[in-house]
């Protein structure tokens, strides 16, 4: 959400506005100052396309959404104060991640504080369950939680160091991609049951999304019944792991991926997502001794119909 330099999070075309969504309203509302405001909302038009481009430079939390906000067409609402477009917002649906929509606002500096953003945020809830992607305790985040929003997911980068002496047998797997694909959705769809998986996704899908991509993958266990399955990138400083047990209760597989990882990775640093659904992951991480970075909070208007979720870090 990016209220305090970039906007609220959001991913496709939005399900519930179509080319032909032309409703405008508007608002009265009162400033911290005393200061009455007048909000009009309405759909973006041609004209607008230089306010929007320079608000969807404000940028977002973790630089990801904003640019949503210039290849939306007429899904994107615009917040005008005295004839100038002063915010904007946009909420799209994702086949991966069906139950919420995901939704960015952005509200020039100078029009901050003034129930501009509250309009533009009232406005995408009105049309369904919407969720957004914060850094921890940012502005981003106080904004949607002063509207009442809630975390439904947390997740943390870890930094683990590489072990160039290979303290285990560890090798790329060798499996055809297919397998992994097939694996690591298993994976994907355990790690994401409070934002259950799209029913139309499937292995081909994340072969094409994550697993062609990945500098080499590891598997433990079985291929045919896997315990645990990762994707590795090599970057220049690092190399950026992701994956995790195929299964509960695989603790111990999640522990030797991790040995995997660092016997790979050498003399570089391993960086290791970790979502608050990932307990194996989670307890293996801190076996070794690993702290969580840069936590990331997943808010939405609406919480789902099932227990809140474990921070990162916490027992």
């Amino acid at each position: 959400m990016a209220i305090a330099g970039g906007g609220v999070n959001a991913d496709e075309a939005h399900p519930h506005r179509g080319p032909g969504f032309r409703i405008a309203m508007t608002f009265v509302v009162p400033a911290p100052a005393g200061i009455v405001v007048q909000v009009r909302l309405r759909q973006v038009q041609p004209g607008d396309a230089i306010a929007v481009g320079l608000l969807a430079q404000l940028g977002d939390d973790l630089g990801q959404f904003a640019g949503e906000l210039l290849r939306a067409g007429d899904s994107v609402r615009v917040a005008v104060v005295d004839d100038e477009v002063v915010g904007a917002a946009k909420a799209w649906g994702s086949a991966w991640h069906p139950a919420w929509n995901w939704a960015h606002v952005a509200v020039s500096p100078a029009h901050r504080r003034q129930g501009v953003g509250s309009a533009l945020l009232k406005d995408l809830q009105s049309a369904g369950p919407v969720k957004t992607k914060v850094r921890m305790e940012s502005g981003s985040a106080q904004f949607v939680a002063a509207a009442g929003w809630q975390v439904i997911q947390a997740s943390a980068n870890y930094v683990l160091a590489g072990q160039p002496t290979g303290a285990v047998d560890a090798e790329p797997c060798t499996q055809p991609r297919d397998c992994i694909a097939d694996a690591y959705l298993t994976f994907y769809r355990r790690a994401h049951r409070w934002d259950p998986v799209g029913g139309g996704i499937t292995a081909e899908d994340m072969l094409a999304a994550t697993v062609e991509g990945a500098t080499c993958t590891l598997l433990v266990g079985e291929p045919k019944h896997p315990d645990a399955v990762a994707c590795m990138w090599e970057e220049d400083e690092a190399w950026e792991f992701s994956g995790g047990p195929c299964r509960d209760g695989a603790e111990a597989a999640a522990g030797l991926l991790l040995a995997q990882a660092r016997a790979i990775a050498g003399r570089k640093p391993v960086l290791v997502e970790a979502d608050s659904d990932m307990a194996e992951m989670l307890a293996a991480l801190h076996r070794l001794g690993a702290e969580p970075t840069d936590v990331v909070h997943i808010m939405a208007s609406t919480m789902p119909p099932t227990n809140g979720p474990v921070e990162p870090g916490s027992d």
